[in-house]
């Protein structure tokens, strides 16, 4: 599979290639065996899709570890800081689906944003695990898996077909959200301290070549 470009700025924020097109969709894959072994801590403004197919990858969010193995993956809500890394024994690859929401409610739907897209971007939810041993997670990897595999082939239509996908995994995700508010899945809401790390890692970036201090943080 040809790999998508991604275009990464000085600072942990990352621009992802298709973010401004028509089709702002990116799958790609990585191996992490044959490249670096991580992905350094970022946050973008898409939402983003990974699913683990071989091997042990350890994800850190803002509050804890995790790792997860193949069949399992996990939803980042968008601008929800993370980073990647090969286990213990280096070997793992993915993939990686990144999309923005507003691509299934462009604004000639604000009636359809209003009530189904920004009650889940105003929701404390950063993070959701995904295993194929719950029904539900079996049924977003499924979805999520066609998705991949109708922009691998990039059959006439595919960006169509990728849309009802994502459409599919919305109401899937609008359904847990609402029967499961409270539940252990979702991380809690974002804080101020996150927003001071991530002003912190930015400008690390800039001034790397400078003597920082701490007041300057």
């Amino acid at each position: 599979m040809k790999k998508n470009a991604q275009q990464t700025s000085k600072d942990n924020f990352i621009k992802h290639a298709n973010a401004g097109s028509e089709y702002p969709v990116t799958v790609s894959y990585h191996d992490l065996s044959q490249n670096r072994n991580d992905t350094r801590w970022h946050w973008h403004e898409e939402m983003e899709i990974t699913i683990v197919n071989s091997g042990v990858l350890s994800v850190r969010t803002e509050e804890k570890s995790l790792s997860l193995t193949a069949g399992q993956g996990i939803i980042f809500s968008q601008n929800t800081m993370h980073a990647l890394q090969a286990g213990s024994d280096k070997m793992c690859n993915f993939y990686s689906v990144v999309f923005k929401p507003e691509f299934l409610f462009g604004h000639e739907q604000p009636f359809l944003a209003q009530k189904y897209l920004r009650p889940l971007q105003a929701a404390p939810i950063k993070y959701v695990l995904l295993d194929e041993s719950n029904s539900w997670d079996e049924e977003v990897l499924d979805v999520i898996n066609d998705l991949i595999a109708a922009n691998v082939a990039k059959k006439n239509g595919y960006e169509l077909s990728s849309k009802a996908y994502l459409y599919h995994f919305w109401v899937l995700l609008l359904k847990k959200y609402s029967e499961q508010t409270s539940s252990q899945k979702f991380a809690d809401s974002p804080n101020h301290d996150v927003e001071r790390l991530k002003n912190a890692l930015t400008y690390i970036e800039h001034h790397y070549s400078e003597n920082i201090t701490l007041d300057e943080l």
